[in-house]
């Protein structure tokens, strides 16, 4: 299941062609302010409206563009300590992932993946505080 808020998709509704938000929300099971997706409905969302938003989305990364990736923000991360971010920052980083136009939760069972090519993380990247959005869209 995929969750997200009415504020997340009207923000992607935003980028997207006109139909965007109703047919999330005919998918959708819709609690108060959270929507819920089942896989299925999530993939058949992604495969109408994927790219089809302001940014078309890049070339992936290479297995040795992410290893690259990878190792550099764990010398990073090392070299200052292992320091992570508090959970309100980890929030408020999940719900910019949760809205970009490169991030697919359902990527890497569960653990997300930007398919944007300067970057290729996981959710797992958000806890690190010497770690930011390669696109600038963290603001923390």
């Amino acid at each position: 299941m995929i969750r997200f808020t009415l504020d997340q998709r009207r923000e992607k509704a935003a980028i997207r062609p006109p139909g965007y938000f109703e047919d999330v929300l005919a998918l959708a099971t819709v609690q108060g302010e959270v929507l819920t997706l089942d896989q299925e409905a999530y993939e058949k969302l992604t495969a109408k409206y994927r790219g089809s938003g302001a940014t078309p989305p890049p070339e992936e990364p290479t297995a040795a563009e992410l290893a690259a990736n990878f190792s550099s923000a764990l010398a990073r991360w090392s070299a200052a300590g292992f320091p992570v971010v508090s959970r309100e920052i980890y929030t408020a980083r999940a719900a910019v992932c949760a809205c970009c136009e490169f991030w697919d939760a359902a990527a890497r069972f569960g653990l997300g993946k930007c398919r944007h090519k300067k970057c290729g993380c996981t959710k797992m990247k958000r806890w690190l505080a010497t770690e930011s959005c390669p696109l600038g869209k963290w603001r923390d």
